[in-house]
């Protein structure tokens, strides 16, 4: 019964932490986010894409599976990305990149699974095999 409250207060935990990066990052910063130039977050939601249909297309046969090594193919960890990216480059801005990449990736992932949500999982022919 808490899985859905706690789901939904997790997203929400999630943006207002990358909201509060953001505007810190900014307003520190100047605009670093958008000294990127578009092209960046095109790679990013290219990315993305790569990631989410390799993850679906190799999930095996059964729709559950596929949607769920979808998601995490395309999804990966960007909090300990972060941490590496930051702590060995501290001069590089790699956590400006991390972020644009985050700011991509996370809307992605969750439009496609709140499409998914929508409907019944649908049934494979090997189920129940």
């Amino acid at each position: 019964r808490l899985a859905p409250a706690l789901g939904t207060l997790a997203q929400i935990s999630v943006g207002i932490a990358v909201l509060t990066y953001v505007i810190d990052l900014v307003r520190d910063d100047g605009t670093p986010l958008l000294d990127m130039g578009w092209q960046s977050f095109v790679a990013w939601a290219g990315v993305t894409a790569v990631g989410l249909a390799a993850g679906y297309l190799g999930g095996g046969p059964h729709e559950p599976e596929r949607r769920t090594l979808s998601l995490h193919t395309a999804i990966r960890n960007v909090g300990v990305s972060l941490l590496v990216a930051s702590r060995s480059f501290p001069d590089m801005g790699a956590e400006v990149a991390l972020l644009a990449l985050a700011l991509v990736m996370y809307p992605m992932a969750m439009a496609l699974m709140a499409r998914w949500q929508r409907g019944p999982i649908p049934e494979t022919a090997s189920a129940g095999a």
